[in-house]
């Protein structure tokens, strides 16, 4: 390491203070994302957001493609990482085990965006820009990776891998696109009701296999 590379500010390494500005810029497009949209997105609205020189900008990212890509990334892996740690803590004996790891898993998720608003602005400027559309199906994939993995485990009459996912997708697109509504006043609905709602969709289907055994005799 060179004397200027293990240089020490204020306290901070070199290192630390990179990542420091890292981590403000990542906050800034938050920002304006939720108070301008996705196509106010801009190395020189990124820079006067976050109070940094554009040369610092240029250290950090590529592009402000690749800020908004990366704070959805940092999103999407602390909303996963609370729900695999609040589906964990519910105790295998516990009486309604099904039921508690379902409220367990849908209260963490919607906790994670409800934490921080500008999240939800996040979501939905998915709909327009390509790399965001990417990243937010690919966390629709795990989070019903997550639902239908549940399901195989703990249900005793589990539906076919297939479709276990399918029918998780549906309920992960669905709960997501009705808590950003709720979020951001579209729908008159409590974060409670989000809740209550989503655990009774998942919890209906507890019958899925039997149901679909039904359909498939009738229409075979």
């Amino acid at each position: 390491m060179t004397e200027t590379e293990g240089r020490r500010y204020s306290g901070a390494s070199a290192e630390a203070r990179r990542e420091e500005r890292r981590a403000r810029f990542l906050d800034a497009a938050l920002t304006v994302v939720a108070r301008d949209g996705v196509a106010a997105v801009s190395a020189r609205s990124l820079c006067a957001e976050a109070g940094l020189h554009a040369r610092y900008f240029r250290e950090a990212f590529d592009s402000p493609d690749d800020v908004l890509t990366a704070a959805f990334d940092v999103m999407a892996a602390e909303l996963m990482g609370d729900v695999a740690t609040a589906i964990a803590a519910v105790a295998p004996e516990a009486p309604d085990v099904v039921e508690r790891k379902v409220r367990a898993g849908v209260r963490s998720s919607l906790g994670a965006i409800s934490a921080d608003p500008r999240r939800s602005a996040l979501l939905v400027g998915a709909d327009v820009h390509p790399g965001l559309r990417a990243r937010r199906e690919a966390l629709i994939d795990l989070l019903a990776g997550a639902m239908a993995a549940q399901a195989e485990e703990i249900l005793d009459d589990p539906p076919e891998h297939e479709d276990a996912q399918l029918s998780a997708r549906m309920i992960a697109v669905g709960g997501m696109h009705l808590a950003i509504a709720a979020s951001a006043g579209r729908i008159d609905a409590s974060p409670t009701t989000v809740e209550e709602i989503m655990v009774a969709g998942i919890l209906s289907n507890r019958e899925l296999s039997a149901v679909l055994r039904r359909l498939r005799e009738v229409s075979s």
